[in-house]
C-alpha cells in the first residue's frame, strides 16, 4: 500500500488491511493477533480483529496528514 492509501483508510480496519499496510502475510498477521504479539493494538470484533489506522500509521512512521509540497 502507499502513504496516501494507508492515510485514506477508516478509523478502523479489518486485520487483513492492516497485514497489506505492514507488509505482513495474512497467516502471520492471525497468529501474531491470536498470540497477542501483534505490532500495533488488535481490538476483537465479533469473529473478527480490527486494528485502528491511527496506530498503523504511527507504527510505520507516517504523518497522519502531510505538509503540501
Amino acid at each position: 500500500m502507499t502513504p496516501d492509501e494507508i492515510r485514506a483508510l477508516p478509523a478502523l480496519i479489518p486485520l487483513d488491511a492492516a497485514n497489506k499496510a505492514l507488509s505482513l502475510k495474512r497467516s502471520t498477521g492471525y497468529r501474531l493477533a491470536q498470540t497477542g504479539r501483534y505490532p500495533v493494538a488488535v481490538k476483537r470484533v465479533g469473529n473478527g480483529y480490527r486494528v485502528a489506522t491511527h496506530d498503523v500509521i504511527a507504527f510505520i512512521g507516517l504523518e497522519a496528514d502531510p505538509k503540501p509540497a
